[in-house]
């Protein structure tokens, strides 16, 4: 695999290609399942045929940390570059957009892989070949990075989910104490609400105004009230009147 640097060898690197059949490798030790076949070979560019001895497949830690498994990938030791067939990730419903660069490769909301461009205008991607348990190029992640990787292989899991599965130790040691910014989470997990729409008709100007229909029961009931007392008063007066 590839560390995106000047330095790194055309063999060490995997470019992404949109006009390879399938995937291919040129590097045995890469190889984490490897099963030798006899027959099969590939059209080169330049009409040159170069044979297939094997097949399997290539474990890459990407560039979210999360490693993924590359099947199908074809073993053609005579090759000169190591390729990733983009036309096979959009058979399997993937898509890719190039910008800027670089190209994404996407299925819904997940971003499997990233390349950036190099010269000569190769997309080389960014990640690094896992063979056994030891990346090729392997570097420490602290532990914020590891709280990320421990973030989307959770699905997106919120602080306080991840931070009691790791009081529990569940998360193969490793103490949750802060998260990072996520692109997935905050971007593509948002979505306008749609308001269903409906016609209102009025007859008069006041028709649309709203009232509280509690409000002005209540108001009638005391004006009743207030009546009925003030009547009962001027009774009660108009007797004591008439008494003496």
């Amino acid at each position: 695999m590839t560390v995106s640097n000047g330095n790194a060898k055309a063999t060490e690197e995997l470019i992404l290609d949109p006009g390879c059949t399938f995937h291919m490798c040129r590097n045995r030790s890469w190889f984490h399942t490897y099963e030798q076949v006899s027959e099969g070979i590939v059209m080169m560019g330049n009409n040159v045929t170069c044979p297939i001895i094997g097949q399997g497949t290539i474990r890459i830690r990407m560039h979210d940390g999360v490693t993924r498994t590359l099947g199908n990938v074809k073993h053609v030791p005579e090759l000169r570059r190591n390729l990733i067939s983009l036309s096979s990730f959009d058979e399997n419903g993937y898509k890719f957009l190039g910008k800027g660069g670089a190209i994404k490769v996407k299925r819904r909301a997940l971003v499997a892989m990233k390349a950036q461009r190099k010269s000569p205008n190769l997309y080389i991607l960014q990640g690094q070949t896992v063979t056994g348990d030891v990346a090729v190029a392997s570097k420490s992640m602290c532990g914020g990075d590891l709280s990320k990787l421990w973030h989307l292989r959770l699905g997106c899991m919120s602080l306080g989910g991840m931070t009691k599965l790791s009081q529990r130790g569940l998360l193969n040691g490793h103490k949750v104490t802060d998260l990072q910014f996520c692109e997935h989470c905050v971007y593509d997990k948002t979505k306008r609400v749609m308001f269903s729409s409906d016609i209102h008709s009025t007859k008069g100007p006041l028709d649309s105004i709203f009232i509280p229909t509690f409000g002005i029961r209540l108001v009638l009931l005391l004006m009743v009230e207030l009546l009925t007392c003030s009547l009962l008063l001027t009774v009660s007066l108009v007797e004591c009147g008439l008494s003496s």
